[in-house]
Protein backbone atom coordinates (compact mmCIF):
# COMPACT_ATOMS: atom_id res chain seq x y z
CA UNK A 1 0.00 0.00 0.00
CA UNK A 2 1.22 3.51 -0.90
CA UNK A 3 0.31 6.91 -0.04
CA UNK A 4 1.06 9.88 -1.86
CA UNK A 5 1.96 13.50 -0.52
CA UNK A 6 0.71 16.66 -1.95
CA UNK A 7 1.19 19.74 0.06
CA UNK A 8 1.02 22.83 -1.43
CA UNK A 9 3.44 26.15 -1.13
CA UNK A 10 1.95 28.30 1.42
CA UNK A 11 4.53 30.49 2.62
CA UNK A 12 8.21 31.67 1.41
CA UNK A 13 9.85 28.46 2.83
CA UNK A 14 9.44 25.21 2.74
CA UNK A 15 6.77 23.52 4.96
CA UNK A 16 7.27 20.29 7.01
CA UNK A 17 5.07 18.48 4.93
CA UNK A 18 7.31 19.44 2.10
CA UNK A 19 10.20 18.50 3.29
CA UNK A 20 8.80 15.14 4.57
CA UNK A 21 7.49 14.74 1.04
CA UNK A 22 10.98 15.41 -0.94
CA UNK A 23 12.66 13.30 1.09
CA UNK A 24 10.90 10.14 0.75
CA UNK A 25 10.57 11.71 -3.02
CA UNK A 26 6.87 12.03 -2.78
CA UNK A 27 6.07 8.45 -2.48
CA UNK A 28 6.42 6.28 0.63
CA UNK A 29 5.66 3.17 1.25
CA UNK A 30 3.70 2.55 4.73
CA UNK A 31 6.15 1.49 7.45
CA UNK A 32 6.79 1.84 10.98
CA UNK A 33 7.79 5.46 10.62
CA UNK A 34 4.47 6.32 8.70
CA UNK A 35 2.74 4.37 12.08
CA UNK A 36 4.50 6.68 14.23
CA UNK A 37 3.83 10.06 11.92
CA UNK A 38 0.07 9.44 12.24
CA UNK A 39 -0.07 8.20 16.04
CA UNK A 40 1.87 11.66 16.30
CA UNK A 41 -0.90 13.35 14.62
CA UNK A 42 -3.85 12.14 16.58
CA UNK A 43 -2.15 11.74 19.95
CA UNK A 44 -0.52 15.34 19.82
CA UNK A 45 -4.08 16.60 18.65
CA UNK A 46 -6.38 14.89 20.97
CA UNK A 47 -5.50 17.00 24.49
CA UNK A 48 -5.50 20.24 22.45
CA UNK A 49 -8.72 19.42 20.46
CA UNK A 50 -10.27 18.53 23.71
CA UNK A 51 -8.85 21.58 25.82
CA UNK A 52 -9.98 23.65 23.29
CA UNK A 53 -13.42 22.35 23.61
CA UNK A 54 -13.37 22.91 26.97
CA UNK A 55 -12.73 26.41 26.68
CA UNK A 56 -15.88 26.39 24.43
CA UNK A 57 -18.73 25.03 25.95
CA UNK A 58 -16.79 27.59 29.23
CA UNK A 59 -17.30 30.63 26.99
CA UNK A 60 -21.08 29.35 25.19
CA UNK A 61 -22.28 29.18 29.06
CA UNK A 62 -20.52 32.52 29.66
CA UNK A 63 -21.95 34.14 26.99
CA UNK A 64 -25.61 32.50 26.35
CA UNK A 65 -26.50 35.10 23.68
CA UNK A 66 -23.36 34.12 21.38
CA UNK A 67 -24.94 30.68 21.90
CA UNK A 68 -27.97 31.01 20.48
CA UNK A 69 -26.64 33.14 17.78
CA UNK A 70 -24.64 30.32 16.87
CA UNK A 71 -27.65 28.50 17.37
CA UNK A 72 -29.89 30.67 14.73
CA UNK A 73 -26.85 30.41 12.06
CA UNK A 74 -26.84 26.47 12.91
CA UNK A 75 -30.27 26.09 12.40
CA UNK A 76 -31.22 28.03 9.38
CA UNK A 77 -28.44 26.36 7.64
CA UNK A 78 -28.71 22.75 8.37
CA UNK A 79 -32.12 22.65 9.96
CA UNK A 80 -32.20 19.15 11.92
CA UNK A 81 -29.84 17.19 9.39
CA UNK A 82 -26.42 16.61 10.63
CA UNK A 83 -23.72 19.50 9.87
CA UNK A 84 -21.22 18.60 7.60
CA UNK A 85 -17.39 20.13 7.22
CA UNK A 86 -18.94 21.71 3.65
CA UNK A 87 -21.38 23.41 6.05
CA UNK A 88 -18.58 25.53 7.06
CA UNK A 89 -18.48 28.65 5.24
CA UNK A 90 -22.03 29.40 5.52
CA UNK A 91 -21.86 29.02 9.12
CA UNK A 92 -18.95 32.88 9.45
CA UNK A 93 -20.30 34.10 13.34
CA UNK A 94 -19.82 30.21 14.91
CA UNK A 95 -16.15 29.97 13.35
CA UNK A 96 -15.54 33.76 14.55
CA UNK A 97 -16.47 32.16 18.12
CA UNK A 98 -14.31 29.32 17.94
CA UNK A 99 -11.30 31.55 16.54
CA UNK A 100 -12.00 34.02 19.58
CA UNK A 101 -11.92 31.42 22.05
CA UNK A 102 -8.82 30.01 20.93
CA UNK A 103 -7.61 33.68 20.99
CA UNK A 104 -8.86 34.66 24.18
CA UNK A 105 -7.92 31.85 25.67
CA UNK A 106 -4.89 30.88 24.15
CA UNK A 107 -4.24 27.13 25.33
CA UNK A 108 -0.77 27.22 23.78
CA UNK A 109 0.32 30.42 25.08
CA UNK A 110 4.14 29.63 23.99
CA UNK A 111 5.09 27.59 20.85
CA UNK A 112 7.93 24.73 20.78
CA UNK A 113 11.32 25.84 20.46
CA UNK A 114 12.90 27.00 17.23
CA UNK A 115 16.66 27.75 15.87
CA UNK A 116 17.42 31.10 14.41
CA UNK A 117 18.95 30.16 11.26
CA UNK A 118 20.84 33.54 10.62
CA UNK A 119 21.87 36.47 12.69
CA UNK A 120 18.79 38.80 12.34
CA UNK A 121 18.20 42.37 13.97
CA UNK A 122 14.75 43.20 15.40
CA UNK A 123 13.92 46.32 16.60
CA UNK A 124 17.87 47.06 17.19
CA UNK A 125 18.82 43.87 19.07
CA UNK A 126 21.02 41.30 17.53
CA UNK A 127 19.62 37.87 17.93
CA UNK A 128 22.69 35.56 16.89
CA UNK A 129 22.78 32.16 14.56
CA UNK A 130 21.83 29.01 16.30
CA UNK A 131 20.04 30.92 19.13
CA UNK A 132 16.95 28.90 20.40
CA UNK A 133 13.85 31.04 20.29
CA UNK A 134 10.44 30.49 21.72
CA UNK A 135 7.42 32.01 20.56
CA UNK A 136 5.53 33.84 22.77
CA UNK A 137 1.66 33.87 20.64
CA UNK A 138 -0.63 34.60 23.95
CA UNK A 139 1.45 38.31 23.82
CA UNK A 140 0.36 38.49 20.27
CA UNK A 141 -3.41 37.44 20.82
CA UNK A 142 -3.36 40.32 23.62
CA UNK A 143 -1.71 42.79 21.18
CA UNK A 144 -3.37 45.82 21.53
CA UNK A 145 -1.76 47.02 18.62
CA UNK A 146 -4.13 44.58 16.31
CA UNK A 147 -6.72 44.07 18.70
CA UNK A 148 -9.33 46.30 20.32
CA UNK A 149 -10.40 45.10 23.80
CA UNK A 150 -8.07 42.53 23.90
CA UNK A 151 -9.41 41.26 27.14
CA UNK A 152 -13.16 41.35 26.30
CA UNK A 153 -14.48 38.20 24.26
CA UNK A 154 -15.98 39.16 21.13
CA UNK A 155 -16.65 36.71 18.53
CA UNK A 156 -17.28 39.87 16.09
CA UNK A 157 -13.75 40.91 15.65
CA UNK A 158 -13.33 37.74 13.33
CA UNK A 159 -16.14 39.29 10.68
CA UNK A 160 -15.88 41.47 8.32
CA UNK A 161 -18.77 44.56 8.39
CA UNK A 162 -20.19 42.22 5.54
CA UNK A 163 -20.29 39.79 7.86
CA UNK A 164 -17.81 37.12 6.45
CA UNK A 165 -15.82 35.09 8.52
CA UNK A 166 -12.17 36.50 8.77
CA UNK A 167 -9.58 33.39 8.11
CA UNK A 168 -6.47 34.75 8.68
CA UNK A 169 -5.22 37.84 11.05
CA UNK A 170 -1.40 38.60 11.37
CA UNK A 171 -2.06 38.10 15.07
CA UNK A 172 -3.95 35.27 15.70
CA UNK A 173 -1.06 31.66 15.69
CA UNK A 174 -3.44 29.14 17.39
CA UNK A 175 -1.90 26.81 15.87
CA UNK A 176 2.46 27.84 15.62
CA UNK A 177 3.31 29.83 12.41
CA UNK A 178 5.79 29.79 9.63
CA UNK A 179 6.92 26.95 7.69
CA UNK A 180 6.46 24.39 11.17
CA UNK A 181 3.59 24.96 11.74
CA UNK A 182 0.88 22.20 13.13
CA UNK A 183 0.97 19.58 10.84
CA UNK A 184 -2.49 18.53 12.14
CA UNK A 185 -3.89 22.00 11.58
CA UNK A 186 -6.78 20.77 9.07
CA UNK A 187 -7.35 18.40 11.14
CA UNK A 188 -8.01 19.95 14.72
CA UNK A 189 -10.25 22.99 12.70
CA UNK A 190 -12.77 19.99 11.41
CA UNK A 191 -12.61 18.64 14.62
CA UNK A 192 -13.33 21.94 16.19
CA UNK A 193 -16.03 22.87 13.93
CA UNK A 194 -18.11 19.48 14.11
CA UNK A 195 -17.77 19.17 17.66
CA UNK A 196 -19.36 22.58 18.76
CA UNK A 197 -21.55 22.44 15.71
CA UNK A 198 -23.08 19.11 16.97
CA UNK A 199 -23.08 20.29 20.55
CA UNK A 200 -24.75 23.31 20.13
CA UNK A 201 -27.50 21.98 17.55
CA UNK A 202 -28.41 18.92 19.39
CA UNK A 203 -27.94 20.30 23.21
CA UNK A 204 -28.74 23.66 25.41
CA UNK A 205 -25.55 24.14 27.80
CA UNK A 206 -25.81 25.80 30.91
CA UNK A 207 -23.87 26.85 33.91
CA UNK A 208 -24.96 24.77 36.63
CA UNK A 209 -23.58 27.03 39.50
CA UNK A 210 -23.99 30.92 39.92
CA UNK A 211 -23.09 32.64 36.96
CA UNK A 212 -20.61 34.61 38.97
CA UNK A 213 -18.92 31.26 40.31
CA UNK A 214 -17.47 30.90 36.50
CA UNK A 215 -13.57 31.27 36.56
CA UNK A 216 -11.87 32.27 32.91
CA UNK A 217 -8.25 31.87 34.03
CA UNK A 218 -6.46 29.31 33.16
CA UNK A 219 -4.35 27.01 34.91
CA UNK A 220 -0.80 25.87 33.05
CA UNK A 221 -0.35 22.59 32.65
CA UNK A 222 2.71 21.29 30.55
CA UNK A 223 2.56 23.86 27.42
CA UNK A 224 -1.11 23.78 27.60
CA UNK A 225 -3.40 26.12 29.55
CA UNK A 226 -6.08 24.59 31.02
CA UNK A 227 -9.53 25.79 32.43
CA UNK A 228 -10.03 25.61 35.96
CA UNK A 229 -13.07 22.52 36.44
CA UNK A 230 -16.40 23.44 35.98
CA UNK A 231 -20.08 22.27 36.25
CA UNK A 232 -22.29 22.89 32.39
CA UNK A 233 -25.96 21.54 32.44
CA UNK A 234 -26.26 20.44 29.13
CA UNK A 235 -30.41 20.10 28.09
CA UNK A 236 -30.85 17.89 25.22
CA UNK A 237 -32.88 19.68 22.97
CA UNK A 238 -34.58 16.73 20.98
CA UNK A 239 -37.06 15.61 23.99
CA UNK A 240 -40.57 16.14 22.83
CA UNK A 241 -42.36 19.19 23.63
CA UNK A 242 -42.95 19.77 27.08
CA UNK A 243 -40.59 16.35 28.13
CA UNK A 244 -37.13 17.82 29.61
CA UNK A 245 -33.96 15.14 29.76
CA UNK A 246 -30.96 17.21 31.36
CA UNK A 247 -27.65 16.14 33.44
CA UNK A 248 -25.07 18.23 35.03
CA UNK A 249 -21.54 17.09 34.73
CA UNK A 250 -18.37 18.15 35.68
CA UNK A 251 -15.75 19.20 32.69
CA UNK A 252 -12.45 19.08 34.41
Amino acid sequence: MKVTYQVSDINSHQSFGGKMADDTKEIITIDRSLFHMIFDLFAAGSETTSTTLLWIILYLIKYPSVQELCRTEITTVAGLRQVSYADKDKMPYTLAVIDEVQRIASIGPIGLPRACMEDVSISGRIIPKHSVIIPHFMSAHYDENYWENPTEFQPERFLTDEGKHIRHHKAFHPFSLGSRTCIGKNVAEMELFLFTTTLIQRCRLQHATPYESLDMEGVQSGITLLPKPYKVRIRDRSCSVGVERQISILLK
